[in-house]
């Protein structure tokens, strides 16, 4: 099934930070093939910025693999602040319920675990950027059926007597 969208335009501004060279051509192959625009590559935040980001691109894309949650949230608030008009998808590695929820509070609107496929990412993204928000439902239905704590169970049951 397919989102409705805005069509893409070929001077749409799309930036892609990926600190692996493979992920940024691939995203740059991805782009190119399935919308017909070539996005602009980085490999770090500080290399966008130091390189005189245009400002506004209708989308960012952060490649996020191989964080410690601290380390992914830090960079998500930085970029949050330096793409505050632009609609920002993250593509992580890690699909903790309790880091989805911190980034969709630091404007993150888009959210594609690497665990999707390359059509569902690229529908999601789409649709973030025509002004929606993608979360995978699986990942937060995760955290409601996570285990209790043991310690929990046994206050809760003290409680009851």
């Amino acid at each position: 099934m397919d989102l409705p969208t805005k069509p893409w335009l070929r001077d749409d501004r799309v930036v892609v930070i990926a600190r692996q060279t493979m992920t940024r051509e691939f995203w740059a192959r991805v782009f190119k093939e399935e919308r017909g625009i070539s996005p602009e590559c980085f490999a770090t935040l500080d290399e966008w910025v130091g390189g005189g980001c245009a400002p506004n691109p209708c989308l960012v894309v952060l490649y996020q693999s191989g964080l410690v949650k601290t380390d992914a949230l830090a960079e998500v608030e930085r970029l949050s602040a330096q793409a505050a008009h632009s609609p920002i998808v993250i593509v992580p590695d890690n699909e903790d319920p309790s880091v989805i929820v911190q980034m969709l509070a630091k404007k993150v609107r888009g959210y594609v675990p690497t665990s999707f496929s390359l059509h569902t990412a690229m529908q999601a993204m789409a649709l973030v950027r025509a002004g929606g928000t993608f979360v995978p439902a699986c990942s937060l239905i995760a955290a409601h059926h996570a285990p209790v704590d043991a310690q929990t169970v046994v206050q809760k049951s003290n409680a009851l007597f």
